[in-house]
This record gives structure tokens, C-alpha cells and sequence, in this order.
């Protein structure tokens, strides 16, 4: 059977219990495992087939609770699609029975499985076993039921060498020194809950732990590299007051008896939800008092929260198949922000939702190659790309849409409802949809399901057909599918049911609200006075963007100073969705961002600031036009890091602090750059060291204004780095070097074994985005070095993001061709869609240019003449 004609395990079989022993052997790099697997037979068979990749099965026996040991006449592997059948000579018959194995397995360097993990202590190399299993690797660890409704307990034992300490979901409850060896020690863990192959966890290894109970006494665990016990506090104090929060948010208290929160050197995703035994990437867990980052605190706080609410959706109720993956991470995405904002509201994440998961998803779901929420997956390598912006980002987008049209008391009475009814058990996304309509008596699912359903999202066309009279004035609003590059040319019939909310001028804060359930429609809205403004979407809440009558517009843009942050922050980013649509000019973008002039809120200069970079890949394509856009970009914001200055004032407003360094990020004055020039090498010769919160961008600063020594003094704080926060922020730096000699050391400290393997491709997206010369340099970097990445991410996500890092910048057609050419020659399994959407944005930024590019030059001209 090949991957074209997969197919779903026969139902014939269904694990009930997993007796699962591991045996790591470090020193090759191996492992041996025993697992006895009580199982139904629901139909009689003569075969049993089950996932299982890169294992070898030594012995493996059938054994029916009243019958005689069966041994297979035949044992087949089927490769492509990573499953093993066990053929017996005669039918086994209904009833339980035990399924026995003795395999061998490697412990590999892939970060996928059952794996190893590289970590220094006392600064020598040593190694870690450790596991992750999503969406499909458990079948590398064990031969099992790798499918997500196929929920069974398991009863772990870890035999370890005995200077390492063993952790898997649940509690330990016996460990002594092995009988037959005395240099090893076993770990016998407690059944775990029912639950799914990939939420299986195991590591073994060297580490230190701070702990705390919960109010509702759910022992928690930071685990952290021996010495560095204390950085693990701040993930502590946020996963004590999370585990609270959401039991009494879903009235359902956390299953498990304790909770463990590990930080894992080398890890593929920033963290994982196993339950019970949650593992991350260092930097997503870890902080040292003194030098780590607001930004890199909020950050640990927000997807601690993420993982911590998967322990009740995805691990307590758990997706039935991976088309309904949104329904995990789309809510986990959701109620981290929830959480979050109950653990620290002092860092205003609200505000920043819309930047981070809101803004991010229209922009990629405004393509053609974008999917459907619920998309249909099959083999493995599907699976894989899906987990991506569309599953969560908008996932969580249209959560919050509902969350506000249902009002936060009926959502969460229906979020418990649906939690008590379907614990322990898989669901659809139907089955959601149910209950919630249950509390609401609203269309719930009829609503919802044309936001799973179909790709892309509305942009409502808003023109007034009658004006004010008196106190009321009557609109048209009519829907079509929003394309970012060709507006004009829709030819789609999709039609969503939209929950439409208007605010306006005189409404006193009050929000009128419709139901858009046709492709046109009229509606009144009422407070509004002849010169007031009308505004659709207050807060951003809805999934669509917003095409206003220019009379419309107007009256907003002179009056944007008496909206609301994220109100101002909704106009800005649906006028350049406008123009990347056709329908105005990015000329009419520039000029709307004069009425910004005095705009002092993060996320709104975020938005800009990230739209502008979008913008500086495309106006490369003119040496001269790109002088004078990064001058405009750096005049702008030079005036807002001016009225901040370089000082943080006490108690100052978390959103002002990152917003200090987002503008120091993109000023480009000379004075500005020769002061980082001093606080750098102060820093580096120790007499003054970085505020953690500007590290990152003046060592961006420093290398920008110098040569190969300053790639050498930047490699010495990398040497130095005590942790892998400071190693990635000299990473994001170094796209900055602007020689060819410095980048070509850059390009050689890649390849090195100083990089992790998972932290590449991040690196690849600093070099390729910062300046002309890197982009071009890293595509032909990638394309020359092909083997060496297909060889190391093949089968991973990661591959995926390194082709889209160093592809999607480009704006002309002969590049979108050579990436095309290149990957018809050299395919990349797994990774086809990153690089479909990838040529499309090339696409889409040379349409920018052919329609926008003798526009924009005429106006740069005439503002830097």
C-alpha cells in the first residue's frame, strides 16, 4: 500500500492496556524494549496490524486470556507507511487477549521518538534519552496504535544507568537497583489515565527541580539542567496559578496527581503536552533572574498556559482524528491568553492577540494555498503540515469571534458541558458545536462550520445608502472572499454566516450586532450624528477584514485618536490589506499612516512596523527606492524611541517597554548606532553590562556598523552564553552583518556543532531577512547544501520552515521560477505546502511591485528630494 492509498488501522484489534519497559543504552546510542499490550479483539482475524517505524521486533507472541501462545508465521514492515502485520496461521478469536513484544530500537538525533538530547554539565558533553511523539512518532518508541481515538492506559518502567533519574506521565512508585545489573536502576511508574499514543512520555537524564503544590494539591514540578534550579521559578509560579485557573474555569479539576514541567536542550517545537510530564525547549521555560527579557517572560508565561490548557482539551477530551486538530490547538491557543492574562494582567496580552494570532492568520489564509481548519489528512507526512497558523492562530481567531458573539457566560457553561460529558473520551468537532448550542439557542454549528469548513474569510464591502437622519443611517454591506492579491477578480462562491458588530461615535461604548447570513444585506444603525464615524468590528473580534466607502474611511482616519488601541490598530491593518488586495495603492498606506503621527500603543506600531517589512522586501528590488524607504521607516520611528529614550522608568507599562525596543529596533540614525557601538563593548569587556530587554537589538546595532571583528566579539558572547535565551538572541542578530567576508563566517558558524539542530532554520530566517545580500546569499547557501538539509529535517516540520524562511522574501518572477525549478528537481516530502505558500508570496510581492513599485518611487522621491 503506498502513501497515495493510505488507510486508517483495521478495527479488528484495539489496545486496552500497554506494559511498556525501555532500556536505554546510552553509550550506542540504542535502546531494547518489552511491551505487553491487553487488547480486544473485536472480530476475529488473522492478522494484526498496528504502527511501527524504525524498530525491530526480536520475539513477539499472541496470547488470548483463555487459550493457548500464538507466534506469528510472518512479520511485515511497510515502510512508506510505518506499520507492522503480524500474520498468525489459524484466526484469532474474539475476546482479550495480550499481545508481547522484545524489540530493539536507536535512539536517534532526528528529535522525533525516542531520542537523544545533548547537554554539557561541568563542561563536559553528555547525553539525555528523551521522547516526543507528536502527531505520529510514538510507533518509533513501541509498536502500537499510533491513531489519537485509539486510547488505551499504560504502566511504564524505565531501566536506567544509575546516576540518571527517570520521569514519565505519572508518578513513580517503586525504583531500586536492577536485580541483574547493579550499575542500572528501575523506575516503575502508575497507570496512567486512558489517553492517546502521542501524549506517552518519557526522559531520562541529569537534572535539578523546583517545586509547589496548587491550591487544589497537584504536586508541580520545574525540572531544570542540574545548577540551575532557581531559573525554573518564574514557569513555576505561572503553572501553580494556570492549574488553578482552569479547573475552576472548566469546573473540572486536573486528572493526574502531580505535574512536571521539564526543559529539554535539544527539543524540535517549543513544548509539548504530554500529560503530565509537559516538555519544552529551554528558552520556553527557563529564565535567569537577571538577564532574561520582559519579552522572553511573557513569552514562557503564555505557552506554559497554551500547554497547561491541553491538559483538558487534547488530553482529558481528545481530537478523533487529525482533521479535528484545531479543536486542541485552536483552543490551547485561545485560552492561554485567558490564563495568562489571570497569572500576569500587567502584560496586557489581550492587546497583543490580535498581533500574534489574529493578524497572522488572516495574512496566510488570505492565500490560495491556504486550508481549511478542518482539512482531511491522512499519511504522516499531511498530519505534519498541518499543524500550523491556520490549525491554532486561526483557530483560536474564530474561538474568540464566538466567545464574544455567545457572551463569556454561555461559551463557558458550554465549554464545561462539553468537557464533563466527553472526558476520557474522542470527539469531533460537531460534538463541540452541540453543546454549545445547547446554552446558547443560537445556530452554533450552522454559524461556526462555514469557518471550518471552507478556506479564507470575508471582506465586507460598507457604503452608506442613506444618510444620517436625524439619528440613524442605513448601510449596504455585502461579502466576498478576500484574496491579498487580487481582490477585483473574485470569482468564489463562499459565503459565510458572519456575527457583524458597529460601533460608532455617539454610541456611548455600546456595540450594535447582525448576523451577515446573505451575500448582501441592509441594516440601520442607530446613535450616529451627520458628521460621526461608523465602525464595523470594534475590538477586532471578528475574523474579517472591512472595505470602507472612501467617505467612511475618512471620517475614521480624522478621528482615530478617539478610538481604542486595537480599534486604531483594525484600521491601519485593513487599509493595507486593501491595498495588497488591488483595490487602493500602498502610496494610500503611507499616506493613512500620516493620521498615526503621534500614535504611542505597541501593538498598533507593531502592526505597522511588521507591514513596513513586508513592504522592504518587495522595494528592494530598487537600490535607490529602498535608501529612501529605510530612511522613511527610521524617521518614524526615531520620533517615538526619542520621547521614550533609552531609560526604563520605574513601574513603566510592560506594552511601553516592548515598544521601546521595537522602535530602537528600526531607527537607523547614526548617533543612535554609535551609542550601541559603546554599551556593546562596554558590555562585552564587562564594565557595564546590556539591559536584557535592548540586548538583542544593539548586538544587531554593532554588527551592522562593523566587520569581521565584530562577528568575533559577538562569537565570544556566544561562547560565554550560560543559557540558550542568550544563545538565540545572538543568533537573531546576526543577519546583521553586512560584509560578505562576515557573512561568510556567519554562514560557516551554521554548519557548525554550535548550533543545535533544531535552532538552523531559525538562524537561516535572521540571515536571509535582514539585508539584500543575505537573502540572495542564503537561497543559493540552501540550494547548494541541499543534501545536508534533506538528509537532517526530512520528515520534520523544520524543513518546512527553513524552505519557507529563505524562499518567501523574494519578489520577482525569475526567483519564483528557480525556486520552483529547484524543488521540481529536488522535492521535499512533508513540506509542500510551506512551499506552495512560500511561491506564492514571491508571486504576491511581484504583483505588489508591478502595480505599487513606480508609485511608491515617485512619492519617496518627492518626500527625500
Amino acid at each position: 500500500m503506498g502513501a497515495g492509498e493510505f488507510a486508517r488501522l483495521p478495527s479488528c484489534v484495539k489496545p486496552l492496556n500497554y506494559q511498556l519497559q525501555l532500556t536505554p543504552l546510552l553509550e550506542n546510542f540504542t535502546f531494547n524494549g518489552k511491551v505487553n499490550i491487553l487488547s480486544q479483539v473485536v472480530q476475529p482475524t488473522a492478522q494484526i496490524m498496528m504502527n511501527c517505524a524504525d524498530i525491530n521486533i526480536q520475539k513477539a507472541t499472541f496470547c488470548p486470556k483463555s487459550g493457548v501462545s500464538m507466534e506469528p508465521s510472518n512479520i511485515q514492515y511497510n515502510q512508506e507507511n510505518e506499520t507492522l502485520t503480524l500474520s498468525f496461521s489459524e484466526e484469532i478469536q474474539t475476546g482479550m487477549g495480550t499481545l508481547s513484544m522484545d524489540y530493539t530500537g536507536i535512539l536517534n538525533d532526528k528529535m522525533r521518538g525516542f531520542y537523544r538530547s545533548k547537554y554539557k554539565k561541568d563542561g563536559e558533553e553528555k547525553y539525555a534519552a528523551t521522547t516526543h511523539f507528536e502527531p505520529t512518532n510514538a510507533r518509533r518508541c513501541l509498536p502500537c496504535w499510533d491513531e489519537p481515538a485509539l486510547r488505551a492506559t499504560f504502566e511504564v518502567t524505565l531501566v536506567v544507568p544509575a546516576h540518571l533519574r527517570a520521569l514519565s506521565n505519572e508518578c513513580c512508585v517503586e525504583d531500586h537497583v536492577d536485580e541483574n545489573d547493579s550499575t542500572k536502576k528501575v523506575y516503575k511508574f502508575a497507570k496512567t489515565p486512558i489517553m492517546s499514543t502521542y501524549l506517552l512520555a518519557v526522559v531520562v537524564g541529569e537534572f535539578d527541580y523546583v517545586e509547589a503544590k496548587s491550591s487544589y494539591n497537584v504536586l508541580t514540578r520545574v525540572y531544570t539542567p542540574v545548577g540551575k534550579a532557581s531559573h525554573g521559578k518564574h514557569a513555576l509560579d505561572i503553572a501553580v496559578k494556570a492549574i488553578d485557573f482552569y479547573a475552576d474555569y472548566f469546573k473540572t479539576p486536573y486528572p493526574l496527581r502531580k505535574l512536571d514541567l521539564i526543559a529539554i536542550d535539544d527539543f524540535p517545537i517549543g513544548a509539548m503536552e504530554n500529560w503530565g510530564l509537559v516538555t519544552y525547549r529551554e528558552p520556553a521555560l527557563l529564565i535567569e533572574e537577571n538577564s532574561s527579557s520582559l519579552f522572553m517572560r511573557q513569552y514562557i508565561a503564555i505557552v506554559v498556559c497554551h500547554e497547561l490548557a491541553h491538559q483538558w482539551f487534547g488530553n482529558l477530551v481528545t481530537l478523533d482524528w487529525w482533521t479535528h486538530l484545531w479543536l486542541k490547538e485552536g483552543f490551547a491557543s485561545f485560552m492561554e491568553y485567558l490564563a495568562t492574562d489571570h497569572c500576569h494582567p500587567s502584560y496586557q496580552v489581550w492587546s497583543q492577540f490580535v498581533n500574534d494570532d489574529l493578524i497572522r492568520a488572516l495574512d496566510l489564509d488570505s492565500l490560495e494555498n491556504s486550508h481549511p481548519i478542518e482539512v482531511p489528512v491522512g499519511h504522516p507526512d499531511e498530519v505534519k503540515e498541518i499543524f500550523d497558523i491556520i490549525s491554532y492562530n486561526k483557530g483560536a481567531s474564530i474561538i474568540r469571534m464566538l466567545n464574544y458573539w455567545m457572551g463569556d457566560t454561555n461559551f463557558r457553561t458550554g465549554l464545561r458541558n462539553y468537557l464533563q460529558k466527553y472526558a476520557y473520551k474522542s470527539t469531533v468537532t460537531e460534538d463541540l458545536w452541540s453543546e454549545l448550542e445547547k446554552v446558547n439557542n443560537d445556530p452554533v454549528e450552522k454559524v461556526m462550520s462555514t469557518w471550518t469548513r471552507q478556506m479564507g474569510f470575508p471582506v465586507l464591502d460598507v457604503k452608506e445608502v442613506n444618510s444620517s437622519n436625524g439619528n440613524s443611517v442605513t448601510l449596504e454591506i455585502s461579502q466576498k472572499k478576500y484574496r491579498a492579491n487580487a481582490l477585483q477578480d473574485d470569482d468564489s462562491d463562499a459565503l459565510w454566516m458572519v456575527p457583524i458588530t458597529i460601533s460608532t461615535s455617539s454610541g456611548g461604548g455600546k456595540h450594535q450586532k447582525y448576523l451577515l447570513d446573505s451575500r448582501t444585506t441592509q441594516v440601520t444603525v442607530n446613535q450616529v450624528t451627520p458628521d460621526g464615524w461608523i465602525k464595523l468590528n470594534p475590538d477586532f473580534t471578528g475574523f474579517y477584514r472591512v472595505n470602507y466607502s472612501k467617505e467612511l474611511l475618512d471620517r475614521l482616519l480624522q478621528s482615530v485618536k478617539q478610538l481604542s488601541t486595537i480599534d486604531r490598530l483594525n484600521i491601519v491593518n485593513d487599509v493595507f490589506a486593501m491595498a495588497s488586495a488591488g483595490v487602493s495603492s500602498f502610496v494610500d498606506y503611507f499616506r493613512a499612516l500620516e493620521a498615526f503621527e503621534n500614535e504611542m500603543d505597541y501593538p498598533v506600531w507593531r502592526d505597522i512596523c511588521s507591514k513596513l517589512t513586508q513592504l522592504k522586501y518587495m522595494i528592494w528590488n530598487d537600490e535607490k527606492a529602498s535608501m529612501m524607504f529605510e530612511k522613511f521607516t527610521g524617521n518614524l520611528t526615531k520620533i517615538i524611541f526619542d520621547k521614550l529614550g533609552w531609560e526604563q522608568e520605574k513601574n513603566e507599562n510592560h506594552l511601553t517597554s516592548l515598544l521601546r525596543v521595537l522602535a530602537l529596533s528600526y531607527c537607523n540614525d547614526q548617533k543612535i548606532t554609535e551609542k550601541c557601538t559603546t554599551m556593546f563593548l562596554n558590555h562585552l569587556n564587562g564594565s557595564e553590562l546590556l539591559p536584557p530587554d535592548l540586548r538583542e537589538v544593539i548586538y544587531r546595532k554593532y554588527l551592522s556598523a562593523a566587520d569581521v571583528q565584530a562577528f568575533r566579539d559577538i562569537l565570544k558572547l556566544h561562547e560565554n552564553a550560560d543559557s540558550q535565551e542568550e544563545e538565540n538572541r545572538i543568533h537573531s542578530s546576526l543577519g546583521s552583518v553586512k560584509s560578505e567576508a562576515a557573512f561568510n563566517l556567519v554562514l560557516d558558524f551554521v554548519m557548525s556543532d554550535k548550533i543545535r539542530d533544531h535552532e538552523r532554520p531559525f538562524l537561516m530566517r535572521s540571515l536571509s531577512s535582514t539585508h539584500l545580500y543575505g537573502r540572495e546569499k542564503c537561497w543559493e547557501f540552501v540550494k547548494t547544501n541541499w543534501k545536508f538539509w534533506n538528509d537532517k529535517y526530512a520528515g520534520s516540520h523544520l524543513l518546512g520552515r527553513l524552505i519557507q524562511y529563505t524562499t518567501e522574501n523574494f519578489a520577482t518572477k525569475e526567483k519564483s521560477e528557480d525556486v520552483k525549478n529547484f524543488f521540481e528537481q529536488n522535492p521535499a516530502p512533508g513540506a509542500e505546502r510551506s512551499l506552495k505558500q512560500s511561491i506564492e508570496k514571491i508571486d504576491q510581492k511581484t504583483l505588489w511591485w508591478e502595480r505599487n513599485g513606480a508609485g511608491i518611487k515617485k512619492w519617496l522621491g518627492e518626500k527625500f528630494q
